[in-house]
Parts: structure tokens; sequence; C-alpha cells
């Protein structure tokens, strides 16, 4: 059995061998009446006629190649790729060489492609150099184990690429392709679809991407310009997809994953997810462009518009805020999703091109260099390392130096991976970033602003007042509520910013910043201010800001509820200041109920420099008690004396109340305990008045005050440094 075998493989062999001795349907007159036709929108021309089990092929390099091409080469393939498993061979003819010679396509790399031994099972018949033109006869049948089985009844899939230099180091956009044939009727067609050639004379990514985004711009404008008043304006706005998962909620400095992914819901509003959901379609539609195209191209261009659209949350410029009404700190966290994204697209992609090149090649394959695309997969990872959560809490200033520097290596790295491509789609992207970037060096490095120091040790805080002068008063009556800024003093620090919220001080004339060391860290930048701040009383301060815009706009609600948690008061006790000294006219907002909870008596002078005094207030509830109430509802007695300002302190620690003397004067009541939020955040008490709520404190106080908002149906807006 085996003996009849292998001799019927060697007959058969012998007469394949034997038929293509000479290419004698290449010499008959019926070829040479044929006439050739374009292969495809390659710029190759083919002739074929198939007789018995044979087929007589010429490939002819048109005119429209470029003059100085030195060789060209054209073979069968099982699919539209350049490289197939298992591999197949192409015949490619040189100019120096003079005839056509069979290679094995084993890679990308020109060492990958390897001259076949054996040369017999096919039969040349012509090659000329004027024009590039070669001819020759092979079987239908695979008469080697790179060749490809011929079924004229069926389209066949050739590969075809030109070049002027041999060995090759890559390909030039338009010099190789796929193209499909019909041995039966001589009709060739693109292997490319429509739509894939659109994309391969367009750069599909960049368009794809610029079209969703003016679209979030469109849709941004139109929301928040002109529906922002109606109700759906409002749903968009302020409806959030989830509840606040309170229960969950601990004050340790990393929370679960569980309870980070449903306060991200908690927080993410409705019109946030139209935003997420446009992207979803960019998606969607640069894969229906790119149908037919590899899954390393698919993972590549998608990789790609992910990294166009990470970029725009951390550009800052005023673009965010006059078309969408949000900041920096409320869309970085499309920033950190798309980030996490990206590396798991980047690892699909890494994972697919392994299978047809060497990462490490510096060797052009198509449009790209791989080692630089492992580069940058490697710097990416590296800042994703640095910026987990753990680390961009516990220790910021690694997560932020290494992002400033890391990024700029990654992005040089992922240019150079496909200039032609990637550089136009991350242009505009690049070009918001560092027009952000420059405009605040430039106002942070040309001015420093003379700040009078004081220190209050037994909480740990450090309060800079900014000396008043034109810039510092126009700060204070025109930057936002809850503003911050990037703060760096030289004397302490030479590269460290940090952000901390402004706070415009009680005369209106300037800002000032409360900074509290907190923990047992003696090098982080609050404890070493601390420490400096004893043994001086005046220093240089560079300021980069002022950044932040809060969700909710204050004048058009009848009550403000403010819910502050230690040095979380700040932003708050600006925005009362700033509203008492500098409220616009019209403005419905003149009761504003403060809740200030702190640990001891002596926190409540943390900020005592920077409160108003009893006599600036022109509503207190003063003479020793500024409490009120908490089930009283709140009348619009007294509305025409203009701001009202009630604050009630609570002392955790403390059994009893009392009240602490501040510098001043003025006696501070507080009610000894944790206070109960739904005392102060509760609908009956407001008697159907429109009313918003801001927060800032401890992740437990936040959260619980977002839940008790939610459910009282009054709008909520919490800052947070969780970035």
């Amino acid at each position: 059995m085996l003996r009849r075998f292998l001799t019927s493989t060697s007959a058969l062999l012998a007469v394949a061998a034997a038929a293509i001795a000479t290419p004698e349907i290449c010499q008959s007159s019926a070829f040479k009446a044929l006439t050739a036709t374009p292969l495809g929108s390659s710029p190759l021309l083919v002739r074929s006629l198939v007789k018995g089990d044979q087929v007589c092929l010429e490939f002819t390099l048109s005119s429209s190649a470029p003059s100085d091409t030195e060789w060209f080469a054209v073979g069968l393939a099982a699919t539209a790729s350049m490289v197939n498993t298992p591999e197949s061979n192409v015949m490619i003819y040189q100019k120096s060489v003079d005839v056509p010679e069979s290679h094995v396509i084993g890679g990308y790399s020109s060492a990958e492609v390897v001259k076949e031994s054996d040369q017999t099972f096919f039969a040349v018949h012509e090659a000329s150099t004027a024009p590039l033109k070669f001819s020759y006869q092979r079987t239908l049948a695979a008469s080697s184990k790179n060749d490809v089985v011929i079924d004229p009844t069926k389209e066949a899939q050739f590969i075809w690429a030109y070049g002027s230099s041999w060995p090759i180091r890559g390909h030039k956009s338009g010099t190789r392709g796929t193209e499909k044939y019909n041995f039966v009727s001589g009709a060739s067609a693109s292997a490319d679809d429509d739509d894939d050639n659109f994309c391969k004379d367009n750069n599909c990514t960049a368009i794809v991407g610029g079209v969703a985004f003016l679209a979030m711009l469109v849709g941004g404008f139109v929301v928040t310009s002109l529906l922002r008043t109606t109700s759906v304006g409002h749903v968009l706005l302020h409806k959030t997809l989830a509840t606040p998962p309170v229960k969950s909620t601990t004050n340790a400095p990393l929370a679960s994953p569980w309870t980070m992914f449903v306060q991200n819901l908690a927080d993410l509003r409705i019109g946030e997810l139209l935003v997420m959901i446009v992207f979803l379609i960019a998606v969607v539609a640069l894969a229906g462009l790119s149908s037919s195209k590899t899954g390393i191209s698919k993972s590549g261009q998608t990789a790609l518009l992910i990294m166009m659209f990470m970029l725009l949350p951390i550009a800052k410029i005023p673009l965010w805020t006059a078309t969408f009404g949000s900041s920096f700190e409320r869309i970085v966290k499309f920033h950190r999703w798309l980030g996490m994204l990206l590396s798991l697209i980047t690892l699909i992609h890494l994972i697919l091109a392994v299978d047809v090149v060497k990462p490490v090649s510096s060797e052009q394959y198509g449009e790209v260099i791989p080692l630089w695309g492992l580069l940058a997969f490697i710097t990416f990872v590296a800042i994703g390392f640095t910026a987990n959560e753990f680390m961009r809490r516990m220790f910021f200033d690694v997560f932020y130096l290494s992002h400033r520097v890391l990024s700029i290596i990654g992005f040089v790295f992922t240019i150079l991976h496909a200039p032609k491509k990637i550089g136009p789609a991350l242009l505009v992207p690049l070009v918001f970033y560092v027009l952000g970037l420059v405009n605040q060096w430039i106002k942070s490095y040309t001015t420093t602003y003379e700040a009078s120091v004081s220190v209050h040790e037994s909480t740990g805080t450090t309060t800079l007042i900014l000396d008043s002068t034109d810039k510092t008063k126009q700060f204070a009556q025109k930057m936002n509520l809850c503003s911050y800024f990037w703060v760096k003093i030289s004397t302490v620090s030479g590269i460290e910013w940090h952000p901390f919220s402004a706070i415009v001080t009680p005369n209106g004339d300037s800002i000032a910043f409360c900074m509290r060391a907190m923990g047992p860290n003696t090098k982080s930048f609050t404890a070493k201010m601390l420490e400096h701040g004893k043994s001086t009383y005046t220093l240089g301060v560079n300021l980069c800001g002022p950044f932040g815009r809060i969700s909710v706009d204050v004048d058009q609600y009848d009550v403000i509820v403010l819910i502050g948690g230690g040095v979380g008061v700040t932003p708050l006790l600006s925005a009362i200041n700033q509203r008492r000294l500098f409220a616009p006219k019209g403005s419905k907002a003149l009761d504003w109920n403060i809740l200030w909870s702190v640990r001891y008596t002596d926190d409540l002078l943390m900020t005592d420099k920077l409160m108003p005094s009893r006599d600036q207030l022109e509503y207190s509830a003063s003479n020793g008690n500024v409490q009120q109430d908490a089930y009283e509802p709140l009348t619009d007695a007294g509305a025409a004396s203009g701001l009202k300002v009630t604050w009630h302190c609570h002392c955790s620690e403390e059994k009893q109340d009392g009240y602490v003397t501040r510098a001043n004067g003025d006696h501070l009541a507080y009610r000894a305990g944790i206070p109960v939020l739904d005392e102060y955040i509760n609908s009956s008490r407001y008697m159907g008045r429109k009313v918003a709520v801001l927060a800032c404190g401890p992740p437990t106080m936040t959260v619980e005050a977002q839940a008790l908002a939610q459910k009282c149906g009054f709008d909520f807006h919490k800052e947070v440094f969780n970035w």
C-alpha cells in the first residue's frame, strides 16, 4: 500500500515536472492574442490562459509606476494579507537579475523574504526590463509546499509590490497591495471594498475622529447655551446614572473597585453619557469603514482614535467651558477611562502584530515601523503604572512628573510608528494640549505674587494671603466660584505644582490659600510648607490658573446648601465671600446655609483669617450663636437686606455644645457630635424652593450629601481633588 502511494506520488511529480518543461501555453497563438488588463487598482497588467491542468501568467508593470523602479513582485495568496500562514511564495523580477525567481514570504522584513532553493516547478517564457515584464507557466495544482492552488472557477487573491531598491527596507504608500482576479473571465477587482478604498486614500481615523469631535462640540453648545434652562437641558446636565454607594463608601485612601465603579456612575451625567455614545459611534463607524482590513489595522486605528480623544480632556483651554459648561477637573475622568481602554486595545494590537512582524524590527512594514510602536507601548505601560489609583493618591509627585515627561516621549514614539497616519490624526489634539500648556507656563513663570504667611500649628494649617494688587482683585471678582490654582513655591520646591482651592478674602481685595498637612508623611509638600511657614512671614508664589467651574449656576436657585468637612470648607468659604461681595444683579440665591463639620474645636479656627466677621455678614443670627434650628423652615424674611448666610458648625470629637472665640472676638458656636445630614438636606425644610447643594470634604460626607440631594431632587455639585 505504501509502495503504491509512493510510486503514484512520484509519477505525479514527474508528470508535473515534465508538463512545465517548456511554456507551451505561453508560446501559443491563443495566449498571444489575449489583451492585457489591469490587475485591479494596482499598476500591473495581467494576461492569463488556462489549458488543462496548467496556466500561463504574464505580468507587466505599467508606466504609472516610478521610472526608477528596480523590481516588482506578484504572487498568489490565501488571504488579502501580504504574509500568510502557511507561508506562500511570490515571483520577484529584478532588473539586476533579469529573470523572475520564486521567493517565500515568511514575514515583513527583508530577511524573511527568502529565495526558494527549488526553481524548477515553473517555466519562464519571457522577461524584459523595458517595460518590466515577465511571463511563466505553472500547474494549477501546488507544485511546491509554498505554492497556492489555483481553482479557475473561483476568484484568486494576488499580492503585489514594487520598489526602487533591493533588499527592500519598507514599502511606501501605494507600492504594495492585494487584488482579486478571475481566471475564467480575466476580470479583476481590488481586494479591498469601496469603504477600504476610501480609507486607503484618506486618513479615516482623523476624519472620523474630527467629525465625532465636531458633533460633540455642537451638541454641547446646544445643550449648555440653548437648552440649559429647559427641562431637557436640566435632565442632561444634572441627572446621573446611579445612586451613590453610601454604605460601601469609606474615608480610606483607596476605595474598593466596585465602590469606585458605582460612584463613577453616580457622578456621570446623562449629557456626559451622550458624549460617550458619540465616541462609541465613531469607533463603530471606523470599524465599518475598515471592515475588510486585518485585525492589526483595525486595532491600530482604534487605538489612534482613543489616543486622539484621550488628549482632549487634559487640554486646559477655554473651549470646554464655552461648549460644555465644564472644566478640567470634571472631564479628566474621560482621560482616565480612555487611558485604561487604550492599554487594552494596544495590548491586543501588539499580540496580533507579533504573529506577523517582529516588534523589535526597525524596518518599515507598510506605513509603520514596528520598533517605535513597541517603544511607545512600553512608555504608555509605564505611564499607566504610575497613574493607577494607589500611585496617584499616595505618590502624587511621582505620578505628575512621570506623566509630564513620559507622555512627551510616548507621543514622539507613537508618531514615529506611522508618521503619515498618526501625525495628522493627533495634530489637533496636540495643538490644543500644547496651547493650553504654553499659556499656563507663560502665566505661571512670568509673574510671582508676594504672599504673607501664617501658621495654625495645632491644626497643621498654613495660610497664604496674596498681597493685594490689581491682578489679585481681578481674581477675587472675576474667577468662577470654587476656583482652584496650581501653586508652586520655589522656596519649598522648585518643581512641584499642587492644586489648592483659592479663597476670596473677606474684604475682596485678594485671594488666599489654606494648606493643611495631613498624615505622618513629613516629606509631603504641605508638611514642608508648614515647617517653612514657621520661619518666614512672606514668600513668593507662582500660580497657574484659575481653573474650575461648578456644575450649578448658584444665581438660579433660591437656597444654596453648603456641606464642608475639615479643610474642604475652603472652596465653600470662598464662594460665600465672593457672592457676598460681588453677587451679580438679579441673583435669586439669597439664603446660604453652610454646614461645617470638623473633629476638634481648634479646627474651626484653621480658616479664621479668611472667614467674614459678624459685622461683614449682613445676616448671621450671631450674638454668640450662629445656629439655626435645622428643622425650622426657611422663609423669605429679610430677603430685601441681601445675602443671608447661616453657619452650622459641628465638632465630632466634642461631647458638649460650645463655642470658640475668633481672633476678632466673634464667637463661633458649634454642636457636639457628628452632624445628621438629612436634618440639613431635606425637601420639607425648604417648602418647594429651588435648592442646590455644594459639598467638599471626606468621601463619606460628600457621598451621603449627594445621595440625600438626589433623593430630594436638589441639584448637586461636589469639589474633589482625586485626579
